[in-house]
């Protein structure tokens, strides 16, 4: 019997491949883009790449590469678009955890159809635990090496995922990474971005690439650069630390980051990859309870002596005294707004605590005479 050389698809370009009776394997093209990330974060931490697409299942020794957290409660209105943000991530190997935190406006039903679409969707029920605890929740039972933050009311804007997984799997050392978010509102108009208004000093700023903080636990006490929604940190490390801390009434995110960032790497993106909405009743409007938190927080690292460290707690508690006085100038307290400003301005003598400062005198000046 003769045996006959398969077809060549060399042939054209010049080139022969002697015959071989032994088959060879099929080609297949290299797949490129924003799916090889999962590939490179499996090759990284030594599994075999997975190849199950964004909302397989994951079942035996097959484990997602990023479980996504993302508490919600009475957040219906948002949901959809949020869901539609993680499907433009094209990212493989994800979990999906949602946390139902006692909503009673249909959101379990709409979690039931999405699970018909994300096989890797898990809803977990709570009873009105609050944001911290439920994402604590969450990360107990995560399966991912990473875990990526999503609230409810916000949306990823695309390839963010991808980009953080990637950085993540080139360096295994670092546990957190962050990057820049803009201003909504309900009406989807957008507004500033959040390094735009506070312009940190760090290097990063304006800069896609993500850069490592020099200082990371003194930069995150200056100022809370990274928003909850922009959030990605190795699983273990969130679980060494405890979580998201349920003893302060807000702030819970920035307290957890200033643990992690006080034993690990932290880097940082000036990427705007995120949109954040700023709504009426969101927990963070609530400006009594962020104050105690900020004091809270500060007091905790009031005893550090590094320079930068001295820094970042002054920086911090001229923001609280601004805090402050805001409060007390919107319940009418014009002169202890007034003192208030004065001493902010004592730790940061600039010109927009000036113009505050004269804001005010104006405000005292003009009431006292009526």
């Amino acid at each position: 019997m003769r045996l006959y050389p398969p077809r060549n698809p060399l042939r054209r370009c010049g080139r022969k491949i002697p015959f071989s009776p032994i088959p060879r394997k099929p080609f297949r093209p290299r797949r490129d883009g924003l799916r090889r990330a999962g590939v490179r974060h499996a090759r990284r931490y030594g599994r075999r790449p997975r190849h199950a697409k964004a909302g397989g299942k994951f079942g035996g020794t097959m484990r997602p590469i990023c479980s996504i957290v993302m508490p919600t409660r009475d957040c219906l209105a948002y949901l959809p678009k949020a869901f539609a943000s993680i499907r433009l991530q094209q990212v493989e190997g994800l979990e999906i955890l949602v946390v139902d935190d006692g909503s009673t406006d249909g959101t379990d039903a709409f979690l039931a159809g999405e699970a018909g679409h994300w096989p890797a969707l898990r809803v977990l029920s709570t009873d009105g635990i609050g944001p911290a605890r439920a994402r604590n929740h969450a990360i107990e039972r995560a399966e991912g090496e990473l875990i990526a933050f999503l609230d409810a009311d916000d949306v990823w804007l695309d390839h963010k995922l991808s980009r953080q997984l990637a950085y993540h799997a080139a360096n295994p050392e670092v546990a957190l990474t962050g990057t820049d978010y803009r201003f909504v509102n309900e009406a989807g108009q957008t507004f500033s971005t959040f390094f735009d208004l506070v312009k940190p000093d760090e290097f990063f700023f304006g800069a896609p690439a993500f850069q490592r903080l020099a200082d990371p636990c003194a930069a995150l006490l200056g100022c809370n650069l990274i928003g909850t929604s922009t959030a990605v940190a190795r699983t273990e490390v969130l679980r060494a630390v405890g979580g998201f801390p349920t003893d302060v009434p807000s702030a819970s995110d920035w307290a957890l980051w200033l643990k992690i960032a006080d034993r690990h790497p932290v880097a940082i993106s000036g990427a705007t990859l995120v949109d954040y909405l700023d709504r009426p009743g969101s927990v963070s409007k609530n400006i009594a309870a962020r104050i105690a938190a900020l004091h809270a927080i500060v007091d905790a690292y009031a005893d550090r002596t590094s320079p930068a460290m001295v820094k970042s707690v002054r920086r911090v508690r001229t923001q609280i005294a601004l805090v402050e006085a805001e409060a007390d100038l919107a319940a009418g307290r014009t002169w202890a707004s007034l003192v208030g400003r004065l001493r902010a301005f004592a730790g940061d003598p600039s010109p927009e605590i000036a113009r505050g400062i004269a804001a005010s005198l104006l405000v005292g000046i003009g009431a006292r005479s009526i």
